[in-house]
C-alpha cells in the first residue's frame, strides 16, 4: 500500500493576469489492494473587485480496481460560476479582506467538493448496490452468480486439496 500523494497550484491566467488558475491533484495508489484512484480539480477564478470574484470550475474523478476484473470509474462534475465575496470587517485594512476574499473562495471549492462530489458519490454507491432509486442493484447484477464453468464454487479447501492429490496421484502412475 501506498500514501497518498497530492499537488496544489495558484497560477494567473495567461489571458488575464489578474484571475487565477487554482488546481488540486491528488492520487492513491495501492498494488497490493489492486486499485488506484486520482482527483483533479480545477478552478478559475475571475477577480470582479477587491471583495468578490466569480468562480467555476471541474473535478475529475478515476478509480480503477483491477484484482481479478476490470473495473474503472471516471466522473466529472462541473461546478458554477458563482460569484463569492469577502466578509466585510470593519476597520480591518487590505489584508485582511484579501484573506478572507480567498477563504470564501476555498470555502465554496470545499463546499462544491462535499456536496457535489462526495455526497453525490456516496448517493450512486448506495442506490446502485441495493437497488434504490431506480438504481435496479446495477453493480450487483454485473457480478457473476455463477461462474463461466457453470458450476458453483466450493469454497472447502481440503476438498480441493483432496482433488490436487488424486489428480498428482493420477499423472505419476
Amino acid at each position: 500500500s501506498s500514501a497518498p500523494s497530492s499537488a496544489f497550484a495558484i497560477t494567473p491566467k495567461s489571458t488575464s493576469p489578474d484571475d487565477l488558475i487554482l488546481q488540486t491533484y491528488a492520487e492513491r495508489v495501492d498494488m497490493h489492494n489492486f486499485q488506484c484512484a486520482s482527483w483533479y480539480g480545477t478552478y478559475d477564478v475571475q477577480v470582479l473587485s477587491t471583495t468578490s470574484a466569480s468562480v467555476r470550475g471541474s473535478v475529475m474523478l478515476r478509480s480503477h480496481a483491477f484484482e481479478v476484473g476490470n473495473v474503472q470509474l471516471r466522473s466529472i462534475r462541473n461546478f458554477g460560476p458563482l460569484t463569492v465575496s469577502a466578509r466585510q470587517q470593519d476597520g480591518s485594512g487590505g489584508n485582511a479582506e484579501e484573506t478572507d476574499w480567498a477563504d470564501a473562495i476555498l470555502n465554496q471549492i470545499q463546499r462544491w467538493d462535499r456536496e457535489g462530489v462526495q455526497t453525490s458519490l456516496a448517493d450512486m454507491y448506495d442506490n446502485h448496490m441495493d437497488g434504490r432509486a431506480g438504481g435496479g442493484g446495477m453493480l450487483k447484477s454485473l457480478r457473476r452468480v455463477m461462474p463461466v464453468t457453470r458450476s458453483r464454487m466450493d469454497w472447502n479447501v481440503g476438498g480441493h486439496r483432496l482433488v490436487r492429490t488424486l489428480n498428482d496421484g493420477a499423472k505419476k502412475s
